[in-house]
């Protein structure tokens, strides 16, 4: 499997530690998210692959929210205006909060087959308002992707989804895996979407490990807190707890 470092658009000093870390084998990819207004040149011409991801709530953007469409579309194709300079083969997308039938509307207004969506937890809070998410279960993902979208299995989401529904956790993933992602997102955590560092939270990662690897996806993005935003040495430390779940 392959192990991506999670960077934002506006992390172009980390940049030569990146380049770095992927130079020596820690990871091999950069997943970026892409803050709305930000430029893409710093990134290009550094022989650095990249996925990237569409800016969500934090700036904004929510398809479920019809309200917040143009905000959402505007996000959307900027980063895949993004993946064009990058040659990105993927752009990860959240379905959002709100309503099935928004984020259904807003997806099929698109048509790009870099697209992944990522699945969400079932409960969650937006700026300290408990808010209830779409694109949780297999139905709603199925719904969402319609045959011409990818998915990104977040593994911190799926079991906060699994724990809010009563479901077994191992089951859960399971149903999840046979949407067959491409991408895996995966950090430590406590049930409540927080994102831990590995081995601080309250996953059976070697339970949570053997269900991923039996489909057998290649790219893993490592979703764990950066205390020190001008360093990079903690998602190495991560990278490095990691490795042995997954025989990277």
């Amino acid at each position: 499997m392959e192990l991506g470092l999670k960077l934002w658009s506006t992390n172009e000093d980390r940049l030569p530690e990146a380049s770095a870390l992927i130079a020596k084998g820690v990871f091999q990819y950069i997943e970026l998210m892409v803050a709305p207004d930000t430029d893409p040149a710093p990134f290009a011409g550094k022989g650095l692959p990249y996925i990237l991801h569409a800016a969500h709530d934090t700036w904004g953007a929510n398809p479920a929210d019809p309200s917040k469409e143009q905000r959402s579309r505007e996000t959307l194709r900027e980063t895949l205006r993004w993946a064009d300079v990058l040659e990105a083969k993927y752009v990860v997308a959240h379905p959002g909060f709100g309503t099935m039938e928004a984020a259904l509307a807003f997806f099929q207004k698109e048509s790009d087959p870099r697209i992944l969506i990522e699945n969400m937890p079932q409960l969650g809070r937006d700026f300290g308002q408990r808010v209830e998410f779409v694109g949780y279960s297999v139905e709603q993902l199925t719904l969402l992707t319609k045959g011409t979208f990818g998915f990104c299995l977040d593994l911190n989401h799926a079991l906060c989804a699994a724990r809010s529904l009563e479901r077994d956790e191992e089951e859960y993933v399971r149903e999840l895996l046979s949407l067959k992602p491409v991408l895996y997102h995966v950090s430590d955590g406590d049930y409540t979407d927080a994102h831990l560092d590995i081995g601080k939270g309250a996953y059976n990662f070697a339970a949570l490990a053997k269900c991923l690897g039996e489909k057998g996806s290649k790219k893993i993005t490592l979703e764990t807190p950066r205390k020190n935003l001008h360093s990079l040495k903690e998602d190495e430390e991560n990278a490095l707890r990691l490795r042995p779940f997954f025989l990277l």
